[in-house]
């Protein structure tokens, strides 16, 4: 079986890159200096914002734990899986359409590091849909 074709590497690939997501939401509201950014919305949407970042960062390490540490059991023909499959293809689908289509292009373009950035995202974020979209079509099948 060639590295390409091995989905249960890919999942494991996937599962250490959210868990490397999740660990840089620690880091996330510093790095992007939310301290200065946010300091003149109101206590509830900074709040809202901090509280918004660990869950996603949450979820990041739940997905990655799962297909990082039980790579097989997301194979496997149990009942459970295509519920959980279903849900990573959609919020990693949803990811990709919001990097796509939601974030405003200013934001990246012109500027070859935020355009690496944007493209890195895609890349992830097709990757992570890719893979576990796999995944589902495998256990349906």
């Amino acid at each position: 079986m060639s590295v390409l074709s091995d989905l249960g590497l890919h999942l494991r690939v996937a599962g250490a890159v959210l868990l490397c997501l999740a660990a840089s939401h620690l880091v996330l509201p510093r790095a992007m200096g939310w301290n200065v950014e946010l300091r003149g919305v109101s206590l509830l949407t900074r709040q809202v914002s901090y509280v918004h970042a660990y869950f996603i960062g949450l979820l990041c390490a739940m997905f990655g734990l799962v297909a990082a540490l039980f790579p097989s059991d997301l194979l496997a023909r149990d009942p459970l899986v295509a519920p959980i499959l279903v849900g990573a293809v959609a919020v990693w689908g949803s990811r990709l359409v919001v990097q796509l289509f939601v974030f405003d292009s200013s934001l990246w373009r012109g500027r070859a590091l935020t355009v690496a950035g944007h493209l890195a995202f895609v890349a992830l974020w097709s990757y992570l849909t890719l893979v576990f979209a796999w995944a589902l079509f495998r256990h349906l099948s």
